[in-house]
């Protein structure tokens, strides 16, 4: 993830930035808050092993219909655990 977010060569997120795994391993939840504008943007990314995993015939077709269908690119969920949870509730704390 060299660069993302325009970390570059820094490991460490700014504080204003929160990273949790999903419990499946397949997504990343994001929440980038700014202060300037009182905004935060709440994101889900799939991380990088669940690209190994290349689409079927049948998924791509399921998911070209549900893009027709109801105009929506993605339906997904992400799970966090009871440590995750206290995670995101200091972050979240730390924004307020």
């Amino acid at each position: 993830m060299k660069g993302f977010l325009g970390f570059g060569k820094n490991p460490s997120p700014p504080n204003n930035i929160h990273f949790e795994l999903c419990g499946c391993k397949n997504e990343v939840l994001v929440l980038e808050y700014d202060q300037e504008i009182g905004l935060m943007d709440c994101a889900i990314y799939e991380h990088s092993s669940s690209f190994a995993h290349k689409f079927s015939w049948f998924q791509k077709l399921r998911y070209i219909w549900r893009v027709c269908r109801y105009n929506k690119p993605y339906n997904d969920q992400i799970v966090l655990d009871k440590s995750q949870i206290q995670n995101l509730k200091q972050f979240l704390s730390r924004c307020i």
